[in-house]
């Protein structure tokens, strides 16, 4: 599932348009990624603390923060912290309005699934930048709605002929990975021998 934020984007999925983003904040590593797969990685202007992938979007300035630090805090801390902030209404992220200010953007893109897995339009509200920049809020709770992320994502970059193709593209990488364990798990059976699988 995905929607539109308070500040209205319109997403045209069945053509291109001419007012095209320029210049794209992503807050979701997920977002980031998918952008990059369109080929859309040089209108990328900003990312979040979450997003490392690929490694090349890691030279762009990056906004965001937790409010505690994951490199010095242990497990236990981290999870103390969630919880507190959690318990009391309270932004986890950090946003620095300055940067977001400086890079002027024309798009964000973030979610509304988890607010202790990554920003969401909550953590945005205290930030005026923020608010009076065209947003996409994705909201995946299935495989299927990540794959109709891609599709929301590319029409609001203004490009919704490749985010067809490159959900296409990966659902029939599914549908290969369902036939492989089709006919392993009718084998096995055959032979009464349930596989063995290992998730990476």
């Amino acid at each position: 599932n995905s929607e539109v934020s308070t500040t209205p984007l319109l997403v045209d999925k069945e053509k291109e348009t001419d007012k095209k983003p320029q210049r794209v904040v992503s807050l979701l590593g997920a977002s980031t990624e998918t952008v990059y797969r369109l080929g859309l990685g040089s209108i990328l202007v900003g990312r979040s603390h979450e997003c490392d992938y690929p490694p090349l979007c890691l030279s762009l300035p990056c906004i965001s923060r937790p409010r505690f630090d994951p490199e010095t805090s242990s497990s236990k801390e981290i999870d103390d912290a969630v919880r507190y902030h959690s318990a009391n209404g309270n932004a986890i992220y950090r946003l620095d309005s300055d940067i977001i200010s400086q890079l002027q953007p024309d798009l964000i893109i973030a979610q509304d699934h988890c607010r202790v897995c990554a920003i969401t339009p909550d953590d945005m509200k205290n930030s005026e930048t923020c608010m009076n920049v065209p947003q996409i809020i994705v909201k995946p709770s299935t495989l299927q709605d990540c794959f109709d992320n891609i599709e929301t994502i590319a029409c609001g970059l203004g490009y919704p002929e490749r985010g067809r193709k490159l959900k296409e593209t990966l659902e029939h990488r599914l549908d290969q990975v369902r036939e492989v364990v089709a006919t392993t798990t009718a084998t096995s059976n055959n032979n009464n021998n349930r596989p063995n699988v290992a998730l990476l």
